[in-house]
């Protein structure tokens, strides 16, 4: 089979993983609803124009309750990060649109939903994912590096956070973070700052998927689309072999909790490899003018030579005080928005009042979510067409002929009867396979691979897809 080859200008592909904080506020048929049965009503209550087959949306997305209950929207495979995240934040209004089609039907009271999932002081429950190619030596290559990168993006990609005793972060998730490198990304003692998780959803002799969940849901796009650009490159360096370990910190781990707390971007920060100190600040900045070197001998893709060229700005902004940047570092924005609102109302930042309204950034109303109602004040991305429609899938991935297939079985099972209503009794789905029953395909009990992620068409799904538009 023809596998798509890694170069310097092949296009990332990417997808993003967001659990939801979904909560009634209110008691309801005499108790009130936890996590895992409110994820059930959303997931009845979807889009009825939407076929699904399992957690498998014929958009391409998945959506699912997850490990511990909170409902989960992953975005499709997509090539462009712009599209990743206009199709993450489709996917946040498609998810409160179920919630509010489950109250009008009376199975769930007064509700709310948020952006993120947290129990007042560790936050969980939304990650990045990047193919790779698969390499003898990923650990030694990639880890490190890596490291170095996210431990320090908070400073432009913090989403940011106020603690009860009123104490302000630039990060959400920062102050999880428990370990370098490890492989239980979802054990509370291991959360770590490059995950080990070897789950590629792809053909595991050509590609490896790098999970990274160190990161902060957002409620604006800019930062969102910066912070997954910017990895990206930071990965080609990785993988042109350019060498970053005088960049390397002498506690990875420590330097992501101090960059977290350290809002005027001062705190100096040990090297491993040099007896030199360098801010979050100057290692982003050293990171971004050695991705502009690498991409003047190295063609890159046209979004991230747009994202280097955003990159070095907002870094350069920032060394002039947070307040240059006030539109496109979301951490900064929310900062500012909340000071405004403990003046207005003449109280500290302990008070409760204040801690709510930051709860309240992440919540996906968009008439009483500050983040959402604040969005049209952020940056635009700077690349690409906003995605007008989420609900139809990327056409230049495996996403395409995963969500066509899905949507042919939906199709055919409407067209009898005699056939089952609901396709997750007679089709199994996952990323890189799809299984038929008798009472779908004519070829009983058929099992579909997909193992190219970069192929948007096989010659056997469309077989399938042709069957039963004839049957």
């Amino acid at each position: 089979m023809e596998v798509q080859t890694f170069t310097s200008d092949t296009k990332r592909l990417a997808g993003t993983e967001t659990e939801h904080g979904c909560q009634v506020e209110r008691e309801f048929n005499g108790h009130m609803l936890v996590g895992h049965e409110i994820a059930r009503y959303v997931y009845d209550y979807m889009d009825e124009d939407v076929a699904h087959a399992g957690y498998h949306l014929e958009t391409g997305d998945r959506a699912y309750p997850d490990i511990n209950g909170h409902f989960e929207f992953a975005t499709a495979e997509e090539v462009s990060f712009r599209s990743v995240i206009e199709r993450e934040f489709w996917g946040g209004q498609f998810v409160f649109r179920a919630m509010q089609r489950a109250k009008e039907a009376g199975r769930i009271a007064d509700f709310k939903i948020t952006k993120n999932v947290n129990n007042g002081i560790f936050y969980w429950g939304y990650h990045e994912n990047y193919l790779t190619p698969r390499t003898e030596c990923w650990q030694e290559q990639y880890i490190l590096p890596l490291a170095v990168h996210l431990a320090t993006r908070q400073v432009f990609a913090g989403a940011g956070d106020l603690r009860p005793d009123g104490t302000y972060l630039v990060s959400q998730k920062a102050d999880s973070t428990r370990s370098l490198n490890h492989g239980e990304a979802h054990q509370e003692l291991w959360r770590p700052l490059v995950d080990m998780r070897d789950e590629p959803h792809a053909d595991a002799d050509m590609y490896r998927r790098q999970h990274i969940t160190p990161v902060d849901p957002h409620l604006w796009k800019f930062p969102a689309w910066l912070q997954m650009a910017t990895t990206s490159v930071v990965m080609r360096l990785v993988e042109g072999g350019v060498d970053l370990s005088d960049l390397y910190l002498q506690n990875p781990v420590a330097a992501t909790h101090q960059v977290a707390k350290d809002v005027w971007l001062k705190q100096p920060l040990e090297m491993a490899n040099t007896q030199k100190t360098y801010t979050a600040l100057e290692i982003q900045y050293l990171l971004a003018l050695r991705s502009k070197q690498f991409a003047e001998t190295h063609p890159l893709p046209e979004e991230e030579q747009i994202a280097i060229k955003e990159w070095i700005r907002i870094l350069e902004d920032l060394q002039s005080g947070p307040s240059a940047c006030v539109d496109r570092v979301e951490w900064i924005g929310k900062r500012n928005f909340l000071n405004a609102m403990r003046e207005r109302r003449g109280v500290d930042m302990r008070h409760p009042h204040m801690v709510a309204a930051a709860r309240n950034w992440t919540d996906l109303d968009p008439e009483t979510g500050f983040g959402l109602r604040l969005q049209h004040k952020s940056a635009d991305i700077p690349y690409g067409d906003n995605l007008v429609d989420g609900s139809v899938p990327p056409a230049d991935t495996r996403a395409h002929a995963r969500g066509r297939l899905i949507g042919a079985v939906m199709a055919w099972t409407r067209r009898s009867q005699e056939r089952p209503k609901h396709p997750i009794r007679g089709m199994g789905t996952d990323w890189s396979r799809a299984t038929l029953d008798r009472s779908h395909s004519v070829k009983e009990g058929q099992h579909i691979l997909m193992l190219d992620p970069y192929r948007s068409r096989y010659d056997h799904v469309e077989e399938v897809i042709d069957e039963m538009e004839a049957a």
